[in-house]
């Protein structure tokens, strides 16, 4: 998964950052505005898929305006993650049309804006790599994408009969741990990189994009669904038993003491 490219400065700069973000933000959404016009006037599609599209972008765009104030330029890499923004709002629309437009249409115009989202997302990285301006906010935001590309896979992976509806716990999996992690501060400490978190990715991408593909039988589908499901969830699982192995020194005190096990104090009197 990628970085981002910004640099962060306080005080003053969130107003400059938010004066830079906003033009490229909303290019973006016009993007979304022309392109989900033209697929939805085609013969496959209808009205439904700028709309559609048009709302998650809409969603997208409010995040990265409220966290990205602080950024004193979007920069290269963010711009492209917001590209990947946009062609995964325009799956999201193309999912929506599924009523009216052909299953095999649906199936390969989501392989095929995936592919490109997926192309997408190695460029951001290596731009933020080269030019050595990797920061937190552009790789949540580059994770974002990752898990909004995951969901609409999913999504149409069970609205075209693909799989069974257990495969929305391969997105659902990140936002339990998003979840997870408000609820219990210890778990939102930085992770170590980790090539296995990489290949589960790739692996879950990967079986996502041909679930979705027509040309994958029915069988093979299901194998392939239910691969991404027990990826996805060991992974998770390996990553919270790190997490509580290296809980800090307080925390771990602090959890003893809550113990049920801890002596009561005694009555008033004795």
């Amino acid at each position: 998964m990628g970085t981002g490219e910004a640099t962060f400065r306080p005080g003053a700069a969130r107003a400059r950052g938010s004066a830079k973000v906003g033009p490229v933000v909303l290019s973006g959404g016009a993007v979304v505005l022309v392109a989900g016009v033209l697929l939805g006037a085609t013969q496959p599609f209808n009205a439904a898929l700028p709309v559609a599209a048009l709302a998650v972008y809409g969603a997208v765009a409010w995040l990265v305006a409220i966290h990205a104030t602080t950024l004193e330029r979007f920069g290269a890499a963010n711009t492209v993650t917001l590209a990947r923004a946009v062609v995964n709002s325009l799956l999201a629309g193309v999912l929506a049309t599924a009523g009216t437009a052909s299953p095999a249409v649906i199936g390969w115009t989501l392989v095929a804006g995936a592919l490109l989202s997926l192309l997408l997302d190695g460029v951001d990285g290596h731009l933020a790599r080269r030019q050595g301006l990797c920061t937190a906010f552009g790789a949540r935001f580059d994770v974002e994408m990752d898990a909004l590309l995951s969901t609409v896979l999913a999504l149409a992976a069970v609205v075209l009969g693909k799989a069974a509806p257990w495969l929305l716990l391969v997105p659902a999996g990140y936002r339990l741990f998003r979840a997870a992690q408000r609820r219990w501060p210890d778990l939102a400490r930085p992770l170590p990189a980790s090539l296995r978190r990489k290949a589960v990715f790739v692996l879950q991408v990967t079986a996502l994009v041909l679930v979705v593909a027509p040309m994958t039988p029915a069988a093979l589908a299901q194998t392939l669904a239910a691969a991404a499901v027990v990826a996805t969830a060991a992974s998770f699982a390996l990553d919270l038993a790190w997490l509580r192995r290296n809980r800090p020194a307080a925390s771990v005190t602090a959890s003893r003491n809550r113990s049920p096990r801890t002596r009561r104090a005694p009555r008033r009197g004795s």
